[in-house]
C-alpha cells in the first residue's frame, strides 16, 4: 500500500487529517462537506449529525467500577479526537443554522458478559493491550468478581447520543 499521499475530502475540522500525518508522507486536506450538503439537501433541509456518548451502566457498584476503568485504566489511551464525541461535537463549526435537538438514548440489557464483550471493541482498551501487552479487561473482570455480583444478572446500559442539528438554506 502507498504512504506518500492521503486525501482527506471533507476535513471539516481537521480531526482526521491529522491523525493521518503519522502515517502518510503528505496529506491533503479540502473540505467539500460543506458544499455536498448545500447540494444533496433541498432547501430547508435538516443536516443531523449523531454520536453516541459515554455509556451508564443502571447498578450503582458496578457503573462505579465501569467508570473508573473508563476514566483511569483506559483513559490516557484514548485517541485525542475522543474529546470531540465527549463534549458532544459542540467545539465543531458549521455554516449552517442550528436547531434544537430532541433528547435521545440508545438502550441495551445486557449480562456482565456481554458488558466486557462490548469493552472489547474500544479502540482505548486495544491500544492498551498493544502498548502494555496486558488485558486491561482480566482486571477489571477480577474487580467486578469482587462485587460479587450475579453473572446471569441482567444490567440496563444506556449511552446518551450526542446530536447536532442543523437547517441548511
Amino acid at each position: 500500500m502507498g504512504r506518500a499521499l492521503a486525501w482527506d475530502c471533507a476535513s471539516g475540522s481537521g480531526q482526521a487529517a491529522r491523525g493521518l500525518v503519522q502515517h502518510f508522507d503528505r496529506v491533503i486536506a479540502t473540505d467539500a462537506f460543506t458544499h455536498e450538503v448545500r447540494r444533496v439537501l433541498k432547501p430547508q433541509g435538516v443536516l443531523a449529525l449523531w454520536g453516541y456518548g459515554r455509556w451508564r451502566v443502571e447498578h450503582p457498584r458496578l457503573n462505579a467500577v465501569l467508570q473508573e476503568f473508563y476514566d483511569h485504566v483506559i483513559g490516557p489511551f484514548w485517541p485525542p479526537e475522543r474529546q470531540l464525541v465527549e463534549r458532544g461535537y459542540r467545539s465543531l463549526r458549521f455554516p449552517f443554522t442550528e436547531i434544537a435537538a430532541p433528547a435521545m438514548h440508545l438502550t441495551a440489557q445486557w449480562d456482565l458478559h456481554q458488558l466486557v464483550q462490548y469493552m472489547t471493541t474500544w479502540s482505548a482498551v486495544n491500544r492498551y493491550l498493544t502498548e502494555k501487552r496486558v488485558d486491561p479487561l482480566l482486571a477489571l473482570q477480577r474487580q467486578c468478581a469482587q462485587l460479587a455480583l450475579d453473572p446471569s444478572e441482567i444490567y440496563v446500559v444506556q449511552w446518551p447520543l450526542s446530536q447536532r442539528w442543523f437547517r441548511v438554506d
